[in-house]
């Protein structure tokens, strides 16, 4: 769309817009939308979207994390499985990963943030301090 075209400013610059390039053979920079209210990026698409492969089951559990050293365990390992979902529920930061997790070494997941994972590995949790509850959507 033409009236999507980013503007440089008077310096040959895009004056505070975020630019990405179109994937075809015009390469038109166009403006990235930003929702002003979680400031993250603005995503539509048409047609279908499948979330689940044919012949697999989603599953869904809620585990409280905390202070446990090492961790704990959010969903076990699973040579079924494709891939999980987690979602942190609480205001207390979680940090995720596989093996013996730290607030050194896991990934940060914020209160209110989500992150997919595709995995079939054990994946644990731990905080810093308090305990908050991580869900999880589990495709199998």
């Amino acid at each position: 769309m033409a009236s999507e075209r980013s503007k440089l400013d008077v310096n040959r610059r895009a004056g505070g817009v975020v630019a990405g390039v179109t994937d075809n053979s015009d390469l038109d920079i166009v403006m990235l939308r930003i929702d002003p209210t979680t400031k993250r990026l603005k995503v539509s698409a048409t047609g279908d979207v499948s979330m689940e492969p044919d012949g697999t089951a989603l599953t869904n559990s809620q585990t409280s994390v905390d202070t446990t050293a090492g961790g704990t365990t959010i969903v076990s390992a699973s040579a079924s499985r494709q891939g999980v979902v987690l979602a942190n529920h609480g205001t207390v930061t979680a940090y995720i990963g596989t093996g013996t997790v730290t607030t050194s070494n896991g990934f940060e997941l914020k209160g209110g943030e989500s992150v997919a994972i595709p995995t079939d590995s054990e994946v644990k949790g731990i905080t810093s301090s308090s305990s908050t509850t991580i869900g999880a959507l589990i495709l199998a």
